[in-house]
């Protein structure tokens, strides 16, 4: 993603606003640039969506480390949001990217 004025803005508030921790880990950092904004349903899906780019329930705050496990161990948002479903009832954020998945099927396959 081109890394515009709008999207560090967006991004620095919403780590902010998520209190500075990894929503994997749990583990709190002081500083903006030792966690990411990472996008559930991936840029590769969501392309020049603006509203889906920029949409917090897409956003999942990682450590560096946690993010590059994510990437490394899924590759894509419904392995994300079965992962996060393991051993108890769906997480609001796995609920939210599975109908967003099913939306963007029907777009594409009718």
């Amino acid at each position: 993603m081109k890394l515009t004025q709008r999207w560090i803005r967006f991004a620095s508030s919403l780590k902010q606003k998520r209190g500075m921790v990894c929503e994997l880990c749990k583990k709190k950092y002081h500083k903006k640039s030792e966690i990411v904004c990472h996008h559930i349903i991936p840029m590769k899906i969501i392309k020049h969506d603006v509203e889906m780019i920029f949409d917090e329930k897409n956003i999942q705050i990682l450590c560096n480390e946690c993010h590059s496990a994510v990437h490394g161990y899924t590759g894509t948002a419904k392995l994300i949001a079965e992962k996060q479903n393991i051993g108890g009832p769906m997480h609001s954020g796995a609920s939210y990217v599975m109908q967003t998945l099913r939306k963007i099927e029907r777009k594409i396959y009718g």
